[in-house]
């Protein structure tokens, strides 16, 4: 009987046991499935990468239930960040950092990096297509890729023009080995200060598959220390039909157009006449006046190729990609006592000769043309003459004299005019500013 018992207990315990098992094993899975649960990462499309022209880039998570926020500004994402409902566009360099979340249980964070060029795809026969200073400093994460110039290209903007300025394009440990066409444009307001760099240029420094044409660089003000140049450093490729004009200093192998040259560098030119700089990694020394002639540039094509003289400030220019000239507002006015008949205020270019022709009333007589904002008169002292525009917005004005009568021939002692005998409306001429010649440097290889 006790056996029986014991025997009947034993088989309850064993029972329990296995039911404890059992148990526990739900209990492990259960706690095992929460602890594996997690919100997947969100993912982007098109990825993250460099692009030829605008992306509308979807993020999407595959977890379902789960939202995205995302930030553009560099700063990490939370759920109080902008929530993902649209395609979001991507017009200019972009860095997208996103997370997903169920409310209760977040992703990781997603970084995306966009670099986007104006067009093209790197390639020769379809180069990435340059028009803005931030698309300028992406050549620099594609040291071997192919580049094109589309529009005129301002660097005087922040960043590039902060602290030390333009980073250049290239190093000694990694040098620009791609293509490099400026199609003519203008890269203007080039501005470093790393007085204790050296490779200093737009580029640093040109590998010997490199090859740079058709760049204008104007207005360009660049310090370095040794081997340091307006366009390029340490040239080792190849530079055709360029030209710098602007301020160089270094310490040694310092030039105009390239700091040392060691390469070729054909037909080029530097100008003598701008201060402190006696000296270029290539080309021939010329006075500013003689930088304007066409003959100064031997082998040059002024046919097909080249222009000179009407615009680029009477410098060469290509001649299928002449500058396109800034319009300035002239007006045009005449002071009491007369009138304008001949020129209309407008937009001009500098450089545009307006003929001008002003007409005294009765009693007035002509007295001289002044400018506000300079310009030039052929002769300031004639009625009829002709003005050259400058470079910036300027007024005109025709000023008179009064004669002492006032042409009805009156006789009854009436005023003619006022006793003061007449005024020149008191005429103030504020000169024109003075012009900086700039340092030039010139390529062509023939």
């Amino acid at each position: 009987m006790i056996n029986n018992i014991f025997n009947g207990i034993t088989r309850f315990l064993k029972g329990k046991r296995s039911f404890g098992v059992l148990l526990l094993a739900m209990i492990f899975l259960f706690t095992t499935s929460i602890a594996a649960y997690a919100v997947e990462a969100p993912t982007a499309d098109p990825p993250a990468g460099t692009y030829g022209g605008t992306q509308k880039v979807k993020l999407e998570t595959p977890t379902v239930a789960a939202s995205v926020y995302y930030t553009t500004d560099g700063s990490e994402p939370a759920t109080g960040s902008t929530l993902y409902t649209n395609e979001i566009e991507v017009a200019s360099n972009m860095t997208i950092k996103a997370i997903a979340t169920d409310g209760t249980v977040s992703s990781g964070v997603s970084a995306f990096k966009y670099i986007i060029f104006a067009g093209g795809s790197g390639t020769v026969e379809d180069p990435y297509q340059v028009a803005t200073a931030e698309q300028l400093n992406n050549v620099r994460y594609h040291l071997d890729k192919h580049f094109i110039q589309t529009a005129d290209i301002d660097l005087g903007v922040a960043p590039y023009n902060e602290g030390e300025g333009w980073e250049p394009i290239g190093s000694n440990k990694s040098s620009f080995t791609g293509t490099f066409n400026g199609n003519g444009k203008t890269i203007r307001n080039l501005n470093i200060n790393r007085s204790a760099t050296d490779y200093v240029g737009l580029f640093g420094v040109t590998g010997t598959a490199a090859q740079i044409q058709n760049v204008k660089l104007e207005n360009a003000a660049v310090t370095g220390r040794y081997e340091t140049g307006g366009l390029v450093g340490l040239n080792v490729g190849t530079i055709t039909n360029s030209y710098a004009i602007g301020t160089v200093t270094g310490k040694s192998g310092v030039g105009g157009l390239v700091g040392f040259n060691d390469a070729t560098v054909y037909n080029s030119y530097w100008d003598k006449n701008t201060p402190g700089m006696n000296s270029s990694a290539g080309g021939e020394g010329k006075t500013t006046e003689e930088m304007k002639q066409q003959g100064t540039y031997v082998d040059w094509d002024f046919k097909d190729i080249w222009s000179i003289g009407g615009r680029n400030k009477g410098y060469p220019f290509l001649t299928n990609n002449p500058p396109v000239e800034a319009e300035n507002p002239l007006t045009i006015t005449a002071a009491t006592g007369g009138s304008i008949t001949t020129g209309s205020s407008g937009n001009y270019t500098a450089g545009t000769v307006i003929t001008i022709t002003a007409t005294p009333a009765s009693g007035y007589s002509f007295n001289k043309w002044t400018s506000t904002g300079g310009g030039t008169f052929a002769n300031a002292n004639n009625a009829s003459t002709t003005y050259t525009m400058p470079a910036n917005p300027a007024t005109i004005t025709a000023t008179f004299t009064s004669t002492g009568t006032n042409g009805s021939g009156g006789s009854n002692g009436g005023s003619s005019g006022g006793s003061s005998g007449g005024s020149s409306g008191g005429r103030s001429i504020r000169p024109a500013p003075s012009a900086v010649i700039p340092i030039i440097s010139l390529s062509l290889l023939s």
